[in-house]
């Protein structure tokens, strides 16, 4: 009779479905962010991106019931690894490659930066306050593997219950909004700088090699180059235009080229920690009472890479913000960066000959130098951002919306001057000159390679240059990441009358909130 009652008991378990907690073997994380053991007493999970994409990302309520007695809900995001047997051997890579750095930057980078932050006597805000919290991660199942596996898992923190929305794409942020997100973009740039200066061997063995490879391919491949053709679709029928068409067209082919191979820089001042899609898309905002900002956070870690922080300013500026207000407030908005990314700086100690070099002057030259580059990037971001729709195929339909802003933002490039004459290549013949490295003989000392001389050229090849990624160290390289991420995270977004409210914008695995892990 007792067999007879344990056989009943284990079928009935067995045609039981199984949940996310099980199925995912999560129950130990759980225990240990209870730091106990716990009892889960409801589950409840939705899946926020697309079906079959990986990372996907989930959704996930229970309630927890500890030793004490005392119940508790959480409420998480949980990004995991689904496997699909079918995909392609790169983009399968390019999954474990990219959980493989999310996991680095949230349980190490993030720490060594507030490590040094508590050295220099920081108490209160601290560079991963801009980031959603990550309650816990695995990366697999057996602590001596260095790998991903089925079980490899993020869990942030959801946001949505904390307060925190996304702002209507279509209009883009207002003045308020955009000063407080241009001070948040300075306090992320002149942190890692501050980091630099103060100790350049402790910041490239904690940070450097956790963060995106300066990529350095020449090639595009097809699928992109028909991505390309499609986003020009804004020049047709724009008469404002016709008088620089050729200088515009030659700008968008050369700065899709270095959009995502290879960077032009002549210093690297302003380099440090960037996000390269710090836009509308990728940032939640909390509001007080009278609907004012008050936070922010920063979506998608894994996209962090060193660069120029100019780039992001201009790729913000021209994404995320309404381009009336963008025109009319264009240098008041420059001037609270700089003003914060300079208090930030004396906040961390920084000498006062070393701030010398961050001078408004220099930002602008910086700014100037770098803007004209970053043009098929901001383009090829409002194909998601302002469109009417999308096909049958999931591709952004441009109409109307996207032409009025691709029209808007080229005649700004244009009132600025960053489109001028009908550029050259400024990378030597032969291929591009790697970073750091003396020029080959014959080459001229071009836009394209470092101007450093003496002890600087040294510090140069020492930051970028070289070997930075032992084999043990996670390695991201630029074209493959740059290729397989346009692949896994070109989700469509939605039209500007699907976007009424917060509440009705739809959760996908690249929208802000869910495209890294909401």
């Amino acid at each position: 009779m007792l067999h007879r009652f344990s056989s009943l008991v284990g079928t009935l378990n067995r045609n039981q479905p199984e949940t996310e907690v099980k199925r995912r073997r999560l129950k130990p994380l759980i225990d240990e962010v209870a730091k106990g053991s716990t009892v889960i007493t409801n589950e409840r999970y939705h899946q926020r991106s697309v079906a079959g994409r990986s990372p996907c990302v989930l959704e996930l309520s229970m309630t927890v019931r500890m030793t004490t007695g005392t119940t508790k809900v959480n409420r998480w995001i949980l990004k995991a690894i689904q496997e699909n047997p079918k995909a392609p051997m790169t983009t399968r890579y390019d999954v474990h490659t990219r959980m493989t750095k999310e996991i680095a930057i949230c349980s190490k980078l993030f720490d060594a930066i507030g490590d040094y932050q508590k050295r220099v006597g920081i108490e209160t805000t601290y560079f991963n306050s801009l980031f959603p919290h990550m309650v816990a991660t695995r990366l697999n199942l057996t602590p001596t593997r260095s790998r991903p596996d089925r079980y490899c898992v993020i869990i942030y923190d959801d946001l949505d219950p904390l307060g925190y929305h996304f702002e209507n794409a279509c209009t883009g942020f207002d003045l308020p909004t955009a000063e407080l997100l241009v001070k948040n973009l300075a306090f992320m740039h002149a942190i890692p700088i501050a980091m630099r200066l103060k100790n350049i061997f402790q910041f490239k063995e904690s940070v450097m090699h956790m963060l995106n490879e300066v990529p350095d391919g020449t090639d595009i491949k097809d699928h992109y180059k028909q991505i390309y053709r499609d986003m020009r679709l804004g020049l047709d029928n724009q008469p404002e235009l016709e008088p620089h068409m050729e200088k515009i067209q030659a700008w968008i082919e050369l700065s899709q080229k270095f959009s995502w191979t290879s960077k032009v820089y002549d210093t690297l001042d302003w380099f440090t920690i960037c996000h390269p899609r710090y836009s509308i898309r990728n940032i939640m905002v909390k509001r007080n009472e009278d609907g004012m900002p008050t936070e922010s956070k920063i979506l998608e870690p894994h996209r962090l890479e060193f660069n120029t922080g100019v780039k992001d300013l201009v790729y913000f500026m021209c994404t995320s913000i309404g381009t009336a207000l963008l025109r009319d407030h264009f240098d008041d908005i420059i001037d609270v960066y700089h003003d914060h990314f300079i208090t930030i700086l004396l906040q961390h100690n920084v000498e006062i000959e070393q701030i010398e070099r961050f001078s408004k002057e220099k930002l602008m030259n910086e700014l100037n130098a770098m803007a004209p580059y970053t043009l098929a990037d901001i383009l090829y971001t409002l194909r998601t951002i302002i469109c009417d729709g999308f096909d049958a195929k999931g591709e952004p339909i441009l109409d109307r919306d996207y032409r009025v802003k691709f029209k808007d933002i080229i005649l700004l490039f244009i009132a600025k001057q960053w489109i001028t004459e009908i550029p050259t290549d400024p990378r030597p013949p032969g291929g591009p000159q790697p970073p750091g490295e003396p020029p080959r003989q014959g080459d001229p000392q071009g836009a394209a390679e470092i101007q450093i001389e003496g002890a600087q050229q040294a510090l140069a090849q020492l930051l970028i240059g070289g070997d930075l990624l032992a084999p043990d160290q996670l390695q991201i390289h630029g074209e493959q990441q740059g290729a397989a991420a346009l692949q896994l995270e070109d989700d469509p977004l939605p039209s500007c009358s699907e976007m009424q409210s917060f509440s009705e914008y739809p959760p996908t695995l690249c929208s802000p909130s869910t495209r890294s892990f909401i």
